[in-house]
């Protein structure tokens, strides 16, 4: 007997809930704060690039986490969708809280293209990117 299909929405809810589960057994209450740190930080500077432009710093105070959790912070914010620059300044503050100062590069492609674009991403821990794109400014904790 074949079992029903269900609805893609109900299947992915299902995968969500599957995956926090896994998430929480791993890396337990910690894995959760990093997490709510992480939605929080990222909605806070979603709202200051709105309001402040290149002048805005994620506010929300890191928890005391351990180093490793880093790795959910990064998990969320690429669930969350989020830009370059906001996964940029959600991390040099992550990167700050535990002792290690982080630079953000904003840059522009070095080719002529159609519409602009521009780029970011944290000197000495993203892959380098000067080879297709001209650096215009450097923001700094």
């Amino acid at each position: 007997m074949r079992r029903p299909v269900r609805p893609p929405a109900l299947r992915d809810v299902r995968g969500r809930l599957r995956r926090w589960r896994r998430v929480l057994r791993h890396r337990g209450p910690q894995g959760s704060r990093a997490r709510r740190w992480a939605r929080g930080s990222l909605a806070a500077v979603r709202a200051d690039l709105a309001r402040e432009g290149m002048a805005a710093r994620c506010a929300v105070p890191v928890p005391a986490l351990p180093g490793w959790s880093r790795v959910v912070v990064e998990r969320v914010l690429h669930e969350q969708d989020a830009t370059c620059l906001q996964r940029c300044l959600v991390l040099q503050a992550w990167f700050a809280a535990h002792g290690r100062e982080a630079e953000i590069v904003v840059a522009v492609p070095t080719a002529a293209q159609p519409e602009f674009t521009a780029h970011a991403w944290i000197r000495g821990y993203d892959r380098d990117e000067h080879d297709r794109y001209r650096e215009l400014t450097v923001l700094r904790p």
